[in-house]
């Protein structure tokens, strides 16, 4: 496998998409210390040329996109200008993606659809514009982002791990053939990083990591060619277990973490 200074250094075309904040942000500055041509995209055009500016001074090269990555014709003209001004990419990080808790008494279907729509939609989106280029030429590096929830739709969270669990399957449908081809198809599945995404979160984050060494495990853990990234060790642990309860079991787990989280009870 090449080393991260080969994957990701001055000859090299990245892309990182949910590049303005969060883990994303923190993936281009810590990738910009290698030197490659970054492109960044994001909606929010002001924080991404504010993540731009720190790749350049880190030695990187940074050309931020504003888009959605929703909008599939959007993501084909992004997808033209990278290779116009970037050259094909070689290593793509599908990282965009947002969370909101989903209740019984108040369950709102456009939210669910929202979150199909950015997490799960917007990395079909690009792997529609980015498959035909690297299979083509046989080899090309894609990370997609899901998340440790999506092993159980555990309670108040069910939009959101039912989303990560379809991008899980999603790449993970892939990833045989695309090996076959030369592509690496690699699911990061991270427990809680510190981010804007998860400070909106109002119950307890076991194992909750600062987002600079969760982007260390993403970059060594890509360019060793890992199929599945999860971290932390112990929550990925507790996950993978809770994953394969039966499912009375794992009703009796979702009754005790709806009665912890009631108004006027400890913990």
């Amino acid at each position: 496998m090449p080393s991260p200074e080969q994957l990701y250094g001055p000859d090299r075309s990245l892309l990182i998409t949910g590049a303005s904040t969060g883990i994303g942000a923190a993936l281009a500055l810590r990738l910009a210390r290698y030197g490659g041509r970054l492109a960044l995209v994001a909606r929010r055009g002001d924080l991404l040329a504010g993540v731009a500016e720190q790749v350049r001074a880190a030695g990187g090269q940074a050309l931020p996109l504003v888009g959605d990555v929703v909008d599939l014709g959007a993501v084909r003209e992004l997808h033209r200008r990278i290779q116009s001004e970037h050259g094909r990419v070689d290593v793509a990080f599908l990282n965009a993606g947002v969370g909101a808790p989903t209740s019984l008494r108040h369950f709102d279907a456009g939210l669910v659809r929202q979150l199909f729509e950015v997490n799960v939609l917007g990395v079909a989106n690009w792997l529609e514009v980015l498959l035909p280029d690297m299979v083509e030429r046989r080899s090309g590096v894609i990370a997609g982002t899901s998340s440790l929830a999506a092993a159980r739709g555990f309670p108040g969270g069910g939009a959101y791990a039912a989303s990560k669990a379809a991008v899980s399957h999603l790449l993970e449908s892939l990833r045989a053939e695309a090996h076959a081809r030369g592509i690496q198809i690699t699911t990061i599945e991270p427990g809680f990083v510190r981010t804007p995404l998860s400070e909106k979160n109002r119950f307890p984050m076991p194992f909750l990591m600062d987002v600079e060494p969760a982007v260390e495990i993403i970059v060594n853990r890509v360019a060793r060619g890992c199929r599945v990234i999860r971290f932390p060790l112990a929550l990925a642990a507790v996950t993978q277990l809770v994953g394969v309860l039966p499912a009375t079991l794992f009703d009796g787990v979702s009754r005790t973490m709806i009665a912890k989280q009631r108004p006027g009870r400890a913990g």
